[in-house]
């Protein structure tokens, strides 16, 4: 008698697997897309505080565009979990 799991415990196995995984990627996308979205909209508050002549306002600019991109990945990331 075989005690090696079949082809279709295997395959029901991998897709467990699977399942997890896509609950664990819309779990963390989901966290880090709250993170971005509180980052873009300080920053964006700071922006309309600070005059565009200082420095400053540059670098704020790049946070906020740096955070976008970051939503943008994320986003990609949430169409893996629902394939």
């Amino acid at each position: 008698m075989s005690t090696s799991p079949t082809s279709n415990e295997n395959f029901e196995r991998d897709c467990e697997k699977a399942a997890a995984t896509r609950k664990l990627i819309g779990f963390y996308t989901h966290q880090i897309n709250d993170y971005v979205t509180v980052i873009i909209g300080n920053a964006e508050i700071a922006c309309d505080l600070v005059p565009n002549n200082l420095a400053v306002r540059k670098h704020l600019d790049e946070i906020v565009c740096a955070a976008r991109r970051i939503g943008s990945a994320i986003s990609k990331l949430q169409t893996l979990k629902e394939e």
